[in-house]
Formats: structure tokens, sequence, C-alpha cells
């Protein structure tokens, strides 16, 4: 099952072309580095695939189930984490979820505001970070690392 395709994408700064016509396809299981000297687009790519950078032309075509993140290089936020932390921070949307699952877990326990409400909003929460991987974030980050 393919879970991402490039067709033909063309990146340029002003009348620099960066690159022009990359196409791929990356399927379920595929594992792929991606090698190149400095200035050769490789972080543009990336940031191209996470919508953080615009591009001319061409086509991205992405399964719904699939989440592109990326860790910079030289990215490290807070010498005090660990890797396993800064590779966390791809995640943070999730993290931001169990965040507000366990304020509501923890209002329900101190019987604040409508339960009732409480409970609806830990649900629609819960489907949110079942949906998006939730449960295995972290055993794939782990095993990313491995």
């Amino acid at each position: 099952m393919t879970i991402l395709q490039l067709n033909r994408i063309h990146k340029a700064f002003g009348v620099d072309v960066l690159f022009e016509d990359v196409s791929f396809e990356v399927g379920e299981n595929d594992k792929i580095g991606l090698v190149g000297v400095n200035g050769a687009g490789k972080t543009s790519l990336f940031k191209i695939l996470t919508g953080e950078m615009p591009y001319e032309s061409g086509d991205i075509v992405q399964s719904k189930l699939t989440q592109i993140g990326y860790i910079e290089q030289h990215a490290c936020h807070n010498s005090e984490n660990t890797v396993f932390d800064e590779f966390l921070g791809v995640f943070a949307p999730l993290v931001a979820i169990e965040q507000a699952l366990a304020e509501i877990h923890h209002d329900i326990e101190q019987k604040k505001g409508d339960i009732d409400q409480l409970i609806k909003r830990q649900d629609s929460y819960n489907k949110q970070y079942e949906a998006a991987g939730g449960f295995l974030y972290k055993s794939r980050v782990r095993a990313m690392l491995l």
C-alpha cells in the first residue's frame, strides 16, 4: 500500500532551482534513507512534506493514516532532554491530547464541573488520540531509535 507519493515536485528560490521533477513513492513497510551533499535540498524536501515550505509545482498524495515529521539535525531545544524526548517532540499534538485527558481525569475525580460534559470531552479526546496513533507513537519512536 502506498502511503506517500510525490509527482514532479519543483522547488526554486527565485531563479535558483533547488530541484525539479522529483518523483517517488513510499510503501507502507519501506525504509528510506535520504542522502545528499549540503545544499542539495534534503531539509527543504522534508519541510515541503510537512507543509512548512511551499513548492512551485507538482503533486503530493499522502495516506490519511500517514503523519510526517522530522527532527532537525541540530534541533536540541533543551540540552537536558534525551534523544527519545527530542523525537517525542514530533508528536506534540498527541502529547497535548494526553495532557488534556489528564486534566479531565483530574476534574472528574475531584467532581469539578459538569461530569456529563467532562465525560463527553474525554470520549472525544480518546477517539482523536486513538485515531492519531496515540497508543503506538512511543513504541514507534523507540523502534526508530533502535
